[in-house]
């Protein structure tokens, strides 16, 4: 009976511990599947906030800088929100993009973003310094520099007076800057030239009031000319009143006679015409005549 005893007891035993393994598997897998579940969830956020989508404008096609911007040159693209530039432009704030203009060139499917666009400015006069005026005046293709001029270059204003024949030029104005060509301000023109010159018949000067009236009253005397100088050229512009006149004389002057030498010689015939056989002489200026044959 001892030995059935030692039997159930090694049963019971093995029972019991077989329910703690059992229990602690249970517990030990239940564990693992939370913990993974946990793990899982985690990279799946971490997934979908890396791989999120926004949608923002890009370029429809390849754009220069200058172009103005409307719907027919934009589209909207899909883009993780992970990789936007700060300064993107969602599908939302579209709208804000109409009318402006470009300060860089752009590709097709390239994001438009704040720092390609061109400053707003409301008006050209918050952009004069205190005290100065913005005078506009027509010009030519010449004084346009054929289309070169931009703004933001120096030039020095002429006037060209014309009286009958006879026309006379003076510097009116020396290293004035140019405002604007057409309707491109210094801002609008960066990045903007080309090869070939711009097509504007107007520059806007920036001037004081004093230059302002002086230039509007010399539109009506005669005609502007500008003369376009090198960056950062400080020499002074001659002041001198120059005629079509004198520029004539200048030219002539070294194509006058020169004056004869006070030695040299001149020959003299007397006599002859049903007369005395003509009688050579030779004057010498300075000196006195001598008389040869013939």
């Amino acid at each position: 009976m001892q030995w059935k005893s030692g039997i159930a007891a090694m049963l019971r035993s093995s029972v019991g511990l077989g329910l703690v393994a059992l229990i602690g598997g249970l517990l030990a897998a239940y564990s693992g599947r939370h913990f993974l579940q946990q793990n899982v969830l985690r990279l799946e956020a971490e997934a979908a906030s890396r791989y999120a989508m926004s949608s923002v404008v890009v370029a429809q096609r390849d754009l220069m800088a200058g172009e103005r911007l409307d719907p027919s040159v934009l589209a909207v693209r899909s883009v993780p929100t992970a990789y936007l530039p700060s300064d993107s432009i969602s599908d939302n704030g579209a709208a804000v993009l109409l009318g402006r203009r470009l300060a860089a060139n752009l590709k097709r499917g390239d994001m438009v973003q704040q720092s390609v666009l061109q400053p707003v400015v409301s008006s050209l006069s918050q952009t004069l310094p205190e005290g100065s005026r913005a005078l506009t005046v027509e010009v030519d293709d010449l004084n346009a520099h054929a289309g070169l001029l931009r703004a933001g270059d120096v030039v020095d204003v002429y006037l060209i007076e014309r009286t009958g024949a006879q026309s006379r030029i003076g510097l009116l104005q020396e290293k004035v800057q140019v405002l604007a060509t057409g309707d491109k301000t210094q801002a609008a023109s960066a990045g903007a030239m080309g090869a070939m010159g711009a097509d504007y018949s107007t520059v806007t000067l920036l001037v004081d009031d004093a230059q302002a009236r002086k230039l509007a009253l010399a539109r009506q005397a005669g005609e502007l000319s500008f003369v376009l100088r090198a960056e950062a050229d400080e020499s002074p512009a001659p002041s001198e009143l120059l005629s079509s006149r004198s520029l004539l004389d200048r030219i002539a002057a070294p194509n006058a006679p020169k004056p004869r030498a006070v030695n040299e010689d001149i020959e003299l015939l007397v006599g002859g015409s049903g007369g005395p056989s003509p009688v050579r002489h030779w004057l010498r200026i300075g000196a006195p005549a001598h008389q040869g044959g013939v």
